[in-house]
């Protein structure tokens, strides 16, 4: 995990890799400045978004790359059971 630090400009200035030296960068920048807390992809080293399967449960942080690739492990459209037949119905 990194954290990055910006300057009041909204340049990136500085990274951290641990949350202490974040935060004492963050303060020899001044005021304005602010850390923002990068997750890495669970597939690769870049940076991860939160990503939800088709149920709507969270799966981890992926980056697109991987979330279009095999890696993605969970299915990312629900199953259409209308379409496949699979019905109950009343058969009394």
């Amino acid at each position: 995990m990194r954290w990055e630090i910006y300057n009041d400009q909204d340049e990136l200035v500085n990274t951290a890799y641990d949350s202490d030296d974040a935060d004492e960068m963050c303060e020899q920048q001044g005021d304005g400045s602010y850390i923002r807390k990068v997750i890495p992809c669970k597939g690769c080293s870049a940076e991860g978004e939160l990503m939800h399967d088709a149920y709507g449960i969270p799966t981890g942080h992926w980056c697109a790359t991987c979330y279009d690739s095999p890696k993605y492990p969970y299915r990312k459209e629900a199953y259409d059971y209308e379409a496949c037949g699979e019905r109950l119905e009343d058969n009394y």
